[in-house]
């Protein structure tokens, strides 16, 4: 006996119930453009599993961003593009720009930003207590952070 061939639409209508099942609705969207190009030639079978795959995982990850940004209630977002670097003359728009492309991850490279030393306000744990210093010395606690320095941690 040989085993019983199975009609495509069939296959098909098996692989839409488990897109449904498994909560798969951008996937399930894409599927017909996807099965047409793999029909033209133009993807192999793994490319297509990879762009469905692709596709719900994209979708997926742009709602939870969306999600977070509405949990933490911010009033706007504000990108570069919106920045007027104007404001503050001292900073090279150029550098930034460059900054912003992200380029020095891919190159496994450190970036330290250096800027001047806080606000002049400190956090009320980390004021000085009477008597605890030389006279007209002040005793600095806290971090690196409070020197005006951050250090993005490199790994290789």
């Amino acid at each position: 006996m040989s085993a019983p061939q199975t009609v495509p639409g069939n296959t098909t209508d098996r692989i839409r119930r488990h897109l449904v099942g498994l909560k798969m609705p951008r996937a399930l969207e894409a599927l017909q453009m996807t099965l047409s190009r793999i029909e033209q030639g133009e993807v192999t079978a793994l490319e297509a599993i990879e762009t469905l795959l692709g596709e719900e995982y994209t979708t997926r990850e742009s709602r939870r961003i969306k999600m977070a940004l509405q949990t933490a209630r911010l009033p706007t977002i504000k990108t570069l593009s919106g920045y007027d670097f104007s404001f503050q003359p001292s900073l090279d728009r150029h550098r930034v720009l460059a900054l912003a492309q992200l380029e020095f991850v891919e190159r496994k490279q450190c970036v330290h930003l250096l800027g001047p030393p806080g606000t002049g306000q400190e956090p009320s744990g980390d004021r000085p207590r009477g008597g605890s210093g030389a006279r007209g010395q002040e005793r600095v606690h806290g971090h690196a952070g409070r020197a005006g320095r951050f250090h993005a941690p490199c790994r290789a």
